[in-house]
């Protein structure tokens, strides 16, 4: 009966050659398997669906960028032009007082697209933060911080939403602050799982051992990790961000006329659907586009993420075996 010999990996001679110094090629091995490894863009890229996502992105910003230049100010009217229709002037069209559709787009776009990021960072610090005190602190602090996250996560996030923007009145700022305050308890949840997985690593256990500081080891070994996560969670996020933005805009919530947004210019079209469906469909197809488009990259970083993290686990799963 003949034996399989296991799998010889470049990894396994990066660490044995830490253990013994008699192997000075192994290292070299592991560089230059290191060193052939793509990057993250890289691999986003070779994802079909992130190619995919990356070039809409990439289309949707050039539009964004260059929109305004072509059309001129979004918000100038001229009445004698009022709901034309796609033509070389306009590619778009005009709305009810003469003003461009493109650059209106486009100025939405900014608005629409700014406003999500801002309120996927407002999520992700405050959330972050309160996991992290969460899951590196004692039983006390964990439980009453935790459960703090579990009322907020009670509660549904649409109707807490408006009831902040209702107190503190409509508007673009007052609806991003709404999202962040109805939507931080997720994330805090899910970095504290993640921190007290993270704190449980051979890798944080070896650090802690060897004397380092409880701070350099949550920058070091814990913050990395959870970010990392929260990074995939965000960009999956992001879509339906714009979308609910949209959504509490079209309600009268987010950005007030004359002012472009993409919810708003929807509920400005309601009342020239028939005669105007352009001022409609323009709005609506941007937002799908652009929700498409954060879906797949977001998927895309989860699936490239989820093939380098077996990789990295399997060198920390070397490294602590030759450590212990």
């Amino acid at each position: 009966m003949t034996s399989s010999a296991p799998t010889h990996r470049p990894d396994d001679d990066a660490i044995a050659s830490q253990a013994d110094p008699s192997r000075p090629n192994a290292s070299a091995a592991s560089i230059r398997s290191t060193r052939g490894r793509p990057s993250q863009l890289r691999r986003l890229w070779i994802h079909g669906g992130g190619r995919a996502g990356l070039v809409l992105l990439l289309a949707i910003a050039v539009a964004i960028l260059i929109g305004p230049l072509l059309t001129g100010e979004p918000n100038t009217t001229n009445l004698a032009d009022k709901l034309v229709g796609p033509s070389v002037s306009h590619p778009l069209g005009t709305d009810q007082f003469g003003r461009d559709q493109l650059a209106r787009i486009a100025e939405g776009g900014r608005r629409s697209i700014g406003a999500a990021i801002v309120v996927l960072i407002g999520i992700t610090a405050v959330g972050v933060t309160i996991g992290v005190i969460a899951g590196v602190s004692g039983r006390l602090v964990d439980t009453l911080l935790m459960r703090a996250v579990d009322v907020m996560l009670s509660l549904p996030s649409l109707v807490l939403a408006l009831a902040v923007v209702g107190i503190l009145g409509p508007g673009s700022r007052n609806l991003v602050l709404a999202l962040i305050v109805s939507s931080w308890a997720y994330y805090a949840r899910l970095s504290r799982s993640c921190v007290v997985t993270v704190m449980k690593r051979g890798d944080v256990l070896a650090a802690r051992l060897a004397g380092v500081a409880r701070w350099r080891v949550i920058i070091s070994h814990v913050l990395p990790t959870v970010l990392a996560q929260i990074r995939i969670v965000a960009s999956l996020d992001l879509g339906g961000v714009i979308v609910s933005l949209a959504g509490l805009s079209y309600l009268g919530l987010g950005t007030q006329p004359p002012d472009a947004e993409w919810g708003t210019m929807l509920a400005e079209s309601r009342l020239f659907f028939t005669a105007a469906p352009w001022l409609l469909v323009a709005p609506a197809l941007a937002t799908i586009v652009v929700v498409t488009a954060t879906n797949l990259l977001g998927e895309a970083l989860r699936d490239t993420a989820a093939e380098s993290s077996t990789t990295i686990t399997r060198r920390r799963g070397f490294l602590w075996r030759s450590l212990t």
